[in-house]
């Protein structure tokens, strides 16, 4: 088994758990506010009732200088329980993600890779005090691990903990090899929040030389820019926002006011139109993906996270609920059903290099599909791809497909 991945686990989950939005949110014991009765029985779960170790048996775990000096220091039964926590997190599967946890965590009480894990995982459910349990006792037995715990300045602020959020921010920032452009975001969140908007606004100039691609800085640069009367600078940073995220409400939203503020009505309007109709999208996605949390199996919800997804323009939606219903296929759903649909939605939204993808994943997999080919055939001709279209047409044929 490798166990390159042990030190890089931690990392892995943090960056996952993205910076807060800017809006505080209330903890919530139930994560998402769906009825706790609907929740597997491990929802029900505090990490607060954890055992706490004995002494000091992680004292320099992450010096011990190799992964598979971790790994011996861990044992091969410790490695394989992450390794499976480590797979269910991934696919986004908490309540099996926090069964394995549970169950490690009483075994080996505060092991630190399991705790930044806990910790990530009730951050994605919104349960964020819960969160701060975890990250505060991994920091206990793991205090060298503070450039780990970006998430917990996340859960500070979700929880309106301005001042805790800021503090940690800064201490995560000062340990970091390389600054992480979501803590640098998180911190810039907390300053405004606090009322530091000079260096909030120097902040969100920062997340941007990190990350060019990061809208939510520009947007938040543009709310705080219109806030102050600076107009013309709030929509130039709207419009920026838009262009790096324009499937996204909130740079319309701002964008909106900007041009009613500038007295741009029949622009404003237009522009309005769309935020409400991508608002009425963004809705829909949040609570499909709050359900999801508690039914990553769901083929339904998948099927309706991509249509969702595919009305806004969010690429990264559309292939991750794409993803959930190839792997959740019933079993009275071709394959190859799947995969001409996911073909049609990529094509549709633009994203090619997918398409492209899906179109040889197409191939390979439902190669003996008749259907498959009369689809390649379509496909490769809009792609003006002679050879392939040709060789699809062929084999469409000479299965029959022309006699159908």
């Amino acid at each position: 088994m490798s166990v390159a991945w042990i030190r890089s686990l931690a990392v892995a989950a943090v960056v996952a758990a993205a910076a807060p939005s800017g809006e505080a949110q209330e903890d919530s014991d139930d994560g998402v506010g769906i009825g706790f009765e609907q929740h597997p029985e491990i929802l029900k779960r505090t990490p607060d009732e954890l055992p706490r170790a004995s002494g000091e048996p992680w004292a320099g775990l992450f010096e011990l200088g190799s992964d598979q000096a971790i790994a011996e220091h861990l044992g091969e039964e410790t490695v394989r329980a992450l390794g499976e926590i480590e797979l269910a997190y991934r696919a986004s599967d908490f309540p099996a993600t926090l069964e394995g946890l549970y169950v490690l965590l009483e075994a080996q009480p505060d092991l630190p890779p399991a705790l930044v894990i806990l910790g990530t995982t009730y951050f994605r459910l919104r349960r964020y005090g819960d969160a701060v349990v975890a990250y505060e006792r991994l920091l206990e037995v793991s205090p060298s691990q503070v450039w780990r715990t970006q998430a917990l300045g996340h859960a500070y602020y979700s929880l309106g903990e301005y001042e805790r959020a800021r503090d940690h921010y800064d201490a995560v920032l000062a340990a970091q090899p390389e600054p992480s452009s979501e803590a640098v975001r998180g911190l810039a969140l907390a300053n405004l929040r606090l009322g530091e908007e000079d260096r909030a606004l120097e902040l969100f100039d920062r997340v941007l030389e990190l990350d060019p691609s990061n809208w939510e800085a520009q947007a938040w640069i543009a709310q705080v820019r219109f806030d102050r009367g600076e107009v013309d600078l709030a929509r130039t940073a709207a419009e920026a926002a838009r262009a790096l995220a324009p499937h996204e409400p909130r740079p319309w939203y701002i964008l909106t006011n900007v041009l009613y503020d500038l007295g741009l009505d029949e622009q404003a309007e237009a522009t309005e139109e769309r935020w409400r109709e991508l608002d009425s999208l963004a809705q829909g996605t949040r609570r499909v993906r709050s359900m999801l949390m508690f039914q990553p199996d769901s083929y339904a919800l998948a099927v309706e996270l991509v249509e969702l997804c595919r009305q806004s323009g969010d690429r990264a939606g559309v292939r991750e609920g794409l993803d959930r219903m190839v792997h959740n296929r019933p079993n009275d759903i071709r394959q190859v059903d799947v995969y001409i649909f996911a073909l049609d939605c990529l094509q549709e939204i633009g994203d090619h290099a997918a398409a492209d993808v899906a179109a040889e994943a197409l191939a390979t997999d439902c190669a003996d599909e008749v259907d498959t080919w009369r689809r390649l055939e379509t496909y490769y001709a809009m792609r003006r791809d002679r050879k392939r279209q040709i060789e699809a047409g062929e084999l469409y044929r000479r299965m029959g497909g022309a006699d159908r």
